[in-house]
């Protein structure tokens, strides 16, 4: 009788790479477990098959971290354009979301919904935005509304 070696049967590898990779502390883990690995005489060409990662990347992880330590390890915000919307406008529409209702601007809806948002935000503010930018911003306001 043989023996079922392979014990992850419900995930594939790329399944748990996009996991590891959607998680800062999963990343930053995995880059001081390569710190710790080069500490122990590991080449970055060696962790490369290792970790799946190009062997640049690991050389930049060792670097960050042999210059600045664990602080060098954490994720780098990424660039982008700056919002349409200011700090003062998200705080003025989360006390609008969270206190008011649709119709009170004449929005033909009973509970806010993404939709709802987009065009009271138009309304109020003269900014237009996309369906999936506006639930960007409704969860940077730490609220939830239905899809």
């Amino acid at each position: 009788m043989t023996r079922n070696t392979n014990l992850i049967n419900n995930w594939t590898s790329e399944s748990i790479k996009e996991l590891l990779n959607s998680n800062n502390s999963y990343k930053e883990g995995m880059k001081l477990f390569a710190a710790y690995l080069a500490s122990k005489g590991w080449s970055a060409r060696k962790m490369e098959g290792l970790f799946d990662i190009s062997f640049k990347q690991i050389t930049i992880w060792l670097h960050e971290f042999d210059e600045f330590g664990e602080i060098g390890l954490k994720e780098k915000p990424k660039p982008g354009r700056n919002s349409k919307i200011d700090e003062e406008q998200k705080l003025e529409l989360k006390q609008i979301i969270e206190n008011q209702l649709p119709i009170d601007f004449g929005i033909n809806q009973s509970k806010w919904k993404g939709e709802a948002v987009a065009v009271l935000i138009e309304l109020k503010f003269g900014i237009i935005y996309k369906k999936a930018q506006i639930y960007n911003i409704i969860n940077s306001l730490n609220i939830s509304i239905p899809d």
